[in-house]
């Protein structure tokens, strides 16, 4: 009867052998593959029943990974449930938060749904404060990377939530009006501007009919004059034109707008941009 109890003792403890082996084998292959970028869930991962937190977590990494934000969020809500240690806690809910803010898609943010985005970047943020990961009021959170996400979206919040200010209208520089004891410059009819008078009375070189500069022969005529390139400048290259008072004052505005916004095309930077999953499979 004895032989037959240890008998049976030993037969359930090389199965459990067996399958502790055999989850972590393959939970170690699933690793494998995810840190070269095959996001591939763990067929065997039902078998880590002694920590089930393992792969409910690696699958909500998977489905994250994969841009199935709803399912990973299924997954960490799982996890959550089990029995956690504290690292195991805070990490879990850094991407469980990450999970949240990256659904939302800022090109789509308007008037209409920015109390819903609101809603869903405090709950984020309730995620991370919870057991102290983050904390709301300093950067006393006991998990940087809580702490850094935290940050983030009250960032993301500000900028929601705030207007931006208007671009300043540069004012025009008004005509100075000539003293009492200057005499203006008379204006010819039409408003074109007077072609001065050389010193000493020379006459002006005429100009030919049509307003064109003739093209000077070179010396002994025996080589004709030099033809200019395509594109009207040296090398086929077009010179550049000289801005108008009003241009110069557009390119200042546009350049100021760039500048505030920190962007080559003058938009605003993303600031989901510094939203990124971190965090690697147990």
């Amino acid at each position: 009867m004895m032989k037959r109890i240890m008998a049976a003792i030993w037969t359930v403890t090389a199965m459990l052998l067996a399958i502790i082996l055999l989850a972590d084998y393959s939970n170690n292959r699933m690793i494998e593959k995810f840190n070269n970028g095959q996001y591939e869930q763990n067929p065997l991962g039902f078998l880590g029943f002694f920590e089930p937190q393992v792969n409910y977590y690696n699958r909500g990494n998977i489905f994250y990974s994969l841009g199935q934000y709803d399912l990973a969020r299924a997954e960490y809500e799982q996890a959550l449930e089990c029995d956690l240690h504290d690292h195991q806690d805070c990490r879990l809910r850094v991407n469980y938060a990450l999970s949240l803010v990256e659904a939302i898609d800022p090109a789509y943010i308007n008037d209409e749904n920015l109390d819903e985005v609101l809603a869903i970047l405090d709950q984020a943020r309730d995620i991370l404060c919870e057991n102290g990961c983050a904390s709301r009021t300093d950067n006393s959170g006991h998990y940087p990377d809580a702490q850094r996400l935290k940050n983030e979206i009250d960032a993301f919040e500000e900028y929601l939530t705030t207007p931006p200010e208007p671009s300043p209208t540069p004012s025009e520089t008004p005509t100075p009006t000539p003293g009492a004891d200057e005499t203006p410059t008379p204006t010819p009819e039409g408003g074109e501007t007077p072609t001065p008078t050389p010193e000493g009375g020379e006459e002006p070189t005429p100009t030919p009919e049509g307003g064109e500069e003739p093209t000077p022969t070179p010396d002994g005529g025996e080589q004709g004059p030099t033809p200019t390139p395509e594109g009207g400048g040296e090398g086929g290259a077009t010179p550049t034109p000289t801005l108008t008072p009003e241009e110069q004052i557009l390119a200042l505005q546009n350049q100021g707008q760039q500048e505030r916004y920190a962007g080559a095309n003058g938009t605003p930077d993303d600031y989901m941009s510094a939203f990124t999953n971190s965090s690697h499979p147990w």
